[in-house]
């Protein structure tokens, strides 16, 4: 008896910690699932358990507000790089705190990072370590105010451009970035 009752109150809480998924960021995430590898090649895992018939905020790597926003995205390791452009659905999560992008290189590929990532304003956290992003890191990038992690390592990949700090250069993005504490 005592052990059924501690698992109500698990889902109880659950239940409050995980909000109802809000719709946009509910259909922005199927989009974003669709630049996935086909089937038959290698099904990512988190992205698995990703379906319309469940809870957004209760599917691997993402993680929601009370009010059901999605907060924090971890899709390292998932096979999205270079299905991120400036037209990726992942810029529709507005209220994004936390984004992990890492370990998704591909081989024989290599895309710039997109100026879209500066209409995710409420990033703390961003992760695009080895995720074979090459060229000029956008100006676009400034417009993160409240950033305290910036994690670029990594992106070297030989026959491609590296990632470089032109415009803006390091001290630009370091005097715009005013709440950066690791880089």
């Amino acid at each position: 008896m005592r052990s059924l009752l501690h698992f109500f109150l698990f889902l109880i809480i659950i239940k409050l910690v995980h909000g109802r998924c809000d719709a946009d960021d509910l259909s922005a995430l199927l989009r974003l699932k669709k630049i996935s590898p086909p089937p038959e090649a290698f099904v990512p895992p988190k992205l698995l358990s990703w379906n319309s018939s469940t809870n957004c905020c209760a599917w691997d790597g993402v993680t929601c507000s009370t009010d059901g926003h999605v907060i924090r995205l971890d899709v390292s390791g998932e096979f999205l790089e270079g299905g991120i452009d400036n037209s990726s659905s992942l810029f529709d999560l507005k209220h994004l705190q936390s984004l992990n992008l890492s370990f998704n290189c591909q081989v024989g590929k290599g895309f710039p990072i997109p100026p879209a990532i500066g209409k995710l304003t409420n990033l703390r956290y961003l992760n695009l370590s080895i995720t074979c992003y090459t060229g000029q890191v956008p100006f676009a990038i400034t417009r993160l105010t409240r950033l305290v992690t910036l994690d670029l390592s990594g992106n070297y990949k030989p026959g491609y451009t590296q990632l470089k700090l032109y415009n803006p250069d390091l001290s630009t993005l370091v005097q715009s970035l005013t709440e950066l504490r690791e880089l």
